[in-house]
């Protein structure tokens, strides 16, 4: 996105002392991109494409065949191939050397590189597959890792150099993508960074667990992975890596680059986009930049090749006003720069935000439909356009409201063409941004109306991504709209033809015929119409368990991969507590051991990793299972492990409080304690990197407040921590906690208090306001203030607007409706009708599914399924049975509890129990 202008006003709210901010309760800027990456291997579900092909036309990337390997070791992780030599021990950090290749060179260097490695005993790791090469260089890849395809560990500076030297005389004038966190050996495609060769493992300055090295006193510090060269400042430069540095850095700005550049707007791996001044000139021009290699799009081209067609189809459309301006393409050094006008205005997906009813409290009928007209004069302009553009012969190729410019007069103006292509042109590949692409591989004008007629129905309801995985769900998506906006059939009808989707399964089965019937009725009324819901999505998620493989039995979030596709959040625990009769159980639950058990798992908190896994272990009666788990969670290097409850001693800390409380037992006291003495430590830290004052007002960093990885989750373990030790302390440092993530509330036009990242404002469970107004509502049961009831209050009002991005638990819908059911249990709740729980319940349906014969709900960023308890389907079916519980006064067949969302009592041993606990914290400190 491009936004041209952005603008923040900020008072103060003298009842609530919360700031007021003039921003908007929904993300404006583009969807989370690397998402992307896990969206080209499966149609329906986020996945890694894995290739084993062989022979003919192989994907797989393949060592030479005239080397010897059988006595090096060959191993696959993170996505890598690592090959050793016999009796190698490598080094713990170093010199490393990268090695960058295009797609039609990479089998290539492969083979030279690693006979070259062969013959010198060097350990080389390679990335396996031609997909895996591509993923790496995509337009949305990290910059910071992009373009690496082969990593060889030299023994010392001595070898690096050597080996440097000895690879670019074999492969120096191969072509690659410039590496941005290396420098560049001469100008072939080998680079050079110092950083880690082992994995090793640190708690980082935001509190995550990070890549680390050693400084030369021994501790770990960070690993620093950013795409720029820095290496630590303790580290002493070679003088080859030295020489390198020079020249780069030589001379002054380039004859070729005659310009001031104010601020970078955008980044992608293919380049970034600047707002700049022509030297000479008073007023700014936008700067387009494309790397030579990287940013490759699903067609194949790279940023360059699509730059310079933009240029040519920019220069065609020169008569059309609603067209940027192109003032000149040109070369500084590889790099290919184009400028053109700056427009100034707001994008039309940011225009929409900031205008639409449906996200905010309190708004009218006169509201929605100044809002609609507004809305259908503007898309008049944008189908005017788009017909212009097939007049001049010219497919725009990627239409999308980011790509579309509102001008403060009113006018649109059309940017990024770097899709566009000639009506007849028959290598045109589908391509365009998620949610207004149809994924039947329709190309041309048919394309373009495709991405017309997304483009006005997310004008009113933006869920079009959801249309490629249920066909199906288009009639209710603009019935949802006409009703809401009082559209007319005309319209309607538009929309329908312009998408023109055809829903192939008019007679399906009796089962997936009662799924389409039960989620077009929705009836959260009727008990018997919400079992038959219920019964849906359990079909949903046992039609999506898979056993075979080794990362995941459920589909779920693309956080998966890394965590290791047991946890709670996004792996198989979270779906069998939600979903306990699931088919296979016990085998799922042999899985969880032996994956949870594999020491390669570097995920150890209750929510990602190891503590949850031992939890869940224990509740679905594999005592002894979970007591080995237990034993590792136990034996844990505390200090390093981050503080949050998702993933670090927060929720550890919960975890083994719960665990000692159920089983009546000492054995984790002492584990205990020492959680309680670092979080002590820990309390006054520097936030300074999480948070930061922008004209006067706190905002986080992006996932970093609320519940999950914020000073909230620190707030409910000290109150969880009193309530186990009876420590009357440790409500204070509750409110302390607390307060830190209350500074980061602000206030919303709708009266609404929502948490602050600067860009955005969040409501949500894991990373929002409702997430702090659960703990606020345990934190009350022990220090309860005006001044807390009143901030509950205006979370409260985050319940009220009709429209939610996402249904899933963390970040959607089924957050809410949490959080409903918790204010109703409340006596500090302004809400008490049980209407508001319905209401949530009832809204659920914007996002249902029908895949299979069940019910299934989107992940995160909504392109693909998901089925775990975070982001999908689970985390729906738990909520959706505490509504069964709560509203129809029936008793569903589970009722997922955590010890982390609810009150931890202290057990039969009472104030027995609290001095063994006590006393333990008292010698620590």
């Amino acid at each position: 996105m491009r936004d041209r202008t952005r603008t923040q006003q900020a008072s103060e709210n003298s009842t609530m002392g919360i700031p007021q901010v003039m921003t908007i309760p929904m993300e404006t800027d583009p969807m989370d991109m690397k998402y992307l990456a896990f969206c080209y291997a499966d149609p329906a579900f986020y996945d890694i494409k894995r290739d084993t092909t062989n022979g003919s036309g192989a994907r797989r990337f393949e060592l030479p065949r005239d080397r010897d390997w059988t006595s090096w070791s060959l191993s696959t992780g993170n996505g890598w191939e690592y090959v050793m030599p016999p009796g190698m021990n490598m080094p713990e950090q170093g010199w490393k050397i990268h090695v960058s290749a295009t797609m039609e060179n990479a089998q290539k260097l492969l083979g030279d590189v690693a006979s070259y490695c062969h013959a010198s005993a060097v350990p080389f790791k390679f990335l396996p597959t031609r997909t895996e090469l591509m993923r790496t260089n995509m337009k949305y890849a990290h910059r910071g890792s992009s373009g690496k395809f082969i990593t060889i560990y030299p023994d010392d500076d001595e070898q690096c150099a050597r080996i440097a030297a000895e690879l670019d005389a074999i492969i120096g004038g191969a072509e690659g993508p410039y590496i941005l966190s290396d420098i560049r050996y001469h100008g072939g495609p080998v680079y050079l960074r110092y950083g880690g060769f082992r994995p090793l493992l640190m708690r980082s300055r935001t509190d995550e667990l990070s890549p680390a090295i050693r400084n030369p006193s021994g501790e770990l510090v960070e690993d620093d992975r950013q795409p720029v060269f820095r290496p630590p400042e303790w580290v002493q430069i070679p003088d080859f890596i030295r020489a390198q540095m020079d020249a780069l850095n030589s001379g002054d700005r380039p004859e070729e680059f005659p310009y001031a550049v104010l601020d970078a707007m955008h980044f992608s791996n293919g380049g970034g986009i600047y707002r700049a001044i022509p030297d000479g000139q008073e007023h700014p021009v936008v700067l387009k930049e494309a790397r030579p290699h990287a940013g490759i799009s699903p067609d194949g081209t790279d940023a360059v090749a699509r730059l310079l067609r933009e240029a040519e189809f920019l220069d065609r459309l020169a008569d059309l006003p609603e067209v940027v301006r192109c003032h000149r393409v040109f070369k500084a050094g590889e790099h290919c720069f184009m400028e053109e006008e700056l427009i100034e205005g707001t994008t039309l997906n940011s225009e929409m935000v900031m205008r639409s009813p449906e996200i905010r409290a309190g708004v009218g009928n006169r509201e929605i439909l100044d809002y609609r007209d507004w809305a259908l004069a503007a898309l008049a302009k944008v189908e005017r356009t788009v017909h212009a553009f097939h007049e001049h012969g010219i497919v725009f190729g990627d239409l999308h409201p980011n790509n579309i410019i509102v001008t403060p007069d009113g006018d649109i103006r059309f940017i990024d063409f770097e899709m566009a292509h000639d009506v007849d042109d028959p290598t045109s590949a589908p391509a365009g941004a998620p949610g207004y692409i149809a994924e039947d591989g329709r190309t041309g004008i048919a394309a373009d109306l495709y991405g017309l007629g997304c483009i006005k129905l997310s004008m009113f309801v933006p869920l079009t991504v959801l249309l490629p995985l249920d066909h199906s769900k288009l009639r209710g998506l603009v019935e949802h709209a006409r009703q809401f906006y009082a559209l007319s059939d005309e319209f309607c009808a538009s929309i329908v033809a312009d998408i023109s989707l055809t829903v192939t399964d008019d007679n399906p089965a009796p089962l997936r015929r009662r799924a389409r019937v039960a989620r077009d009725a929705w009836c959260m009324d009727d008990p018997e119409a919400v079992a038959e819901i219920d019964a849906a999505i359990v079909r949903g998620l046992d039609e999506a368990l898979d056993l075979s493989r080794p990362d995941r039995v459920w589909p779920g979030d693309v956080s998966q991969f890394d965590e290791g596709g047991y946890g709670i959040a996004t792996g198989a625990c979270g779906v069998l507590l939600a979903h306990p009769e699931a088919r296979q159980r016990e085998d799922v639950l042999d899985w969880i051991e032996e994956t949870a058990a594999d020491s390669s798992k570097t995920s150890f908190g209750f929510y990602n990793g190891l503590a949850g896994a031992a939890w869940t272990l224990d509740r679905l009666g594999r005592g002894e299972a979970a007591d080995r788990l237990f034993e590792k969670v136990r034996t844990l290097h505390l200090p390093s492990l981050p503080s949050d409850l998702y993933s670090g001693l927060s929720g550890i800390g919960i975890c083994l409080m719960d665990q000692a409380r159920r089983h009546n037992q000492h054995h984790y006291d002492e584990t205990i304690a020492a959680i309680h003495e670092v979080m002590l430590d820990r309390f006054d830290e520097d936030r300074s990197s999480i948070v930061r004052e922008v004209n006067g007002t706190a905002t986080a960093a992006v996932g970093k407040g609320g519940l999950m990885q914020g000073m909230a989750g620190q707030a409910l373990y000290w109150i969880c921590s009193h309530e186990f030790t009876g420590d009357d302390t440790d409500p204070d440092r509750a409110s302390t906690a607390l307060d830190r993530d209350l500074a980061l509330l602000v206030q919303t036009p709708d009266g609404s208090l929502q948490l602050n990242e600067g860009w955005r404002v969040l409501p949500y469970l894991a990373t929002g306001s409702i997430g702090i107004g659960l703990v606020i509502m345990r934190l009350l049961e022990h220090r309860p203030t005006d001044e807390l009831v009143r901030t509950l209050h205006g979370i409260e009002r985050t319940l009220v607007p009709p429209f939610a991005v996402q249904s899933n638990l963390f970040n959607g819908r089924a957050g809410f409706l949490l959080f409903a059911d918790r204010l109703l249990q409340c006596p500090w709740a302004s809400i008490s009708d049980e209407e508001v729980l319905a209401r949530q319940a009832r809204l659920l349906n914007l996002h249902a599914l029908v895949r299979g014969t069940g019910i299934v709900f989107p992940g995160e960023q909504l392109m693909r399924l998901s089925c775990d308890w975070s982001s999908g389907s689970a985390g729906v079916l738990s909520v959706l049975r505490l509504y069964e519980s709560r509203h129809l006064k029936i008793v569903p067949p589970n009722l997922f509890r955590t010890p982390l969302l609810d009150r931890i009592s202290v057990g039969h041993s009472g104030n027995e129990w609290r001095g063994a606990s006590s006393e333990l914290i008292m010698e620590r400190r």
